[in-house]
């Protein structure tokens, strides 16, 4: 059947999730969910701002405005070369000074939850983990508690913290090369270099092309700014989606998280968000995107995640797909 299947469902989902007025509540709700870190907690905030003083909100403004005055000095000191106990330290200060969002308490995982064996470093973005093994980004687990909760460090289960739509939205801004993460100029330019001397046959460099080159580097704290690279060193735009198919795709993840707790209560983490990425433009008949989408190429990992998404189908009623991914995409 190969990529461009013949997806029975896409127009009953189409007709489900595409509708406006049933989906705003939704996007509401997850807009609502803050990221963990503090360029991503920006731009939410500057969002809803927005939809403000769409709405007529005639604070919206002047709130906006001071918020953003706060905000910058942290925002200036984030993307400073600092190191991870300093960007904790950044992030807490924003949360508190500017949100007035309680300290979190960090909960740190050694070993890497997608490959099982790699360990687990720092990287410069507050509470994230990257693997030295398969480049895997473990997103910040952390919990906010109050002033008189804090007299002794708990150690939390990640299943209490871990938010999946975070991780989710978090992937659709990087996704679209949106975030506001400041990529070295050192580095565009060695991407931009050694693709010439690694890939001088190459027509189009792709994603699997630029993590290549970012892993021979060592520079794995970048693999999921892959979008915004390619666009500065190659002048490749990166996929983009309308608010309608943000809405519907945030709506279809808030339903699979139902179906996970309800099937799949034998699996401590949640399903790749790439991968339920790519199965939902699959399922609507988006396929022009999933070329674009990486995946681990680890066979058995994705025959798992395909046994749990059939599951996950059969609950909501979907049409299943077995996983047929495009060379392009093994990373």
């Amino acid at each position: 059947m190969g990529l461009r299947t013949k997806n029975v469902q896409a127009r009953p989902l189409r007709a489900r999730y595409g509708s406006k007025k049933g989906s705003q509540s939704r996007v509401d709700f997850m807009k609502d969910i803050a990221h963990n870190d503090v360029e991503s907690r920006f731009a939410t905030r500057l969002d809803e701002f927005a939809r403000r003083r769409k709405a007529g909100d005639k604070d919206a403004e002047a709130e906006e405005i001071d918020f953003i005055m706060n905000a910058l000095p942290f925002l200036s000191d984030h993307y400073k070369e600092n190191t991870v106990t300093e960007s904790r330290s950044i992030y807490k200060d924003y949360l508190s000074k500017v949100e007035d969002v309680f300290t979190p308490v960090a909960v740190v995982e050694q070993t890497c939850n997608a490959c099982c064996e790699g360990r687990l470093v720092p990287q410069g973005n507050v509470d994230d983990m990257v693997c030295e093994g398969c480049g895997e980004i473990e997103y910040g687990y952390s919990y906010f508690t109050k002033p008189e909760q804090t007299t002794a460090r708990a150690r939390v289960n990640r299943q209490q913290v871990y938010r999946p739509i975070n991780h989710f939205n978090d992937m659709l801004i990087h996704f679209q090369g949106k975030e506001l993460t400041y990529v070295p100029e050192t580095v565009i330019d060695y991407i931009r270099n050694a693709a010439m001397v690694h890939f001088p046959m190459e027509r189009t460099m792709t994603h699997v092309h630029t993590r290549k080159l970012l892993r021979l580097k060592k520079y794995n704290k970048y693999y999921r700014n892959i979008p915004n690279i390619m666009q500065r060193a190659f002048g490749i735009q990166p996929p983009q989606f309308t608010e309608e198919q943000l809405a519907t795709l945030r709506a279809m993840f808030q339903d699979t998280e139902v179906a996970f707790r309800e099937t799949c209560n034998d699996r401590i983490n949640f399903l790749s968000v790439n991968f339920l990425l790519f199965k939902f433009c699959e399922l609507l008949g988006w396929n022009s995107y999933l070329s674009l989408i990486p995946l681990l190429k680890s066979s058995s990992k994705l025959y798992d995640h395909d046994n749990k998404w059939s599951s996950m189908c059969r609950h909501l009623g979907w049409h299943f797909v077995k996983t047929r991914v495009p060379p392009r995409c093994l990373i």
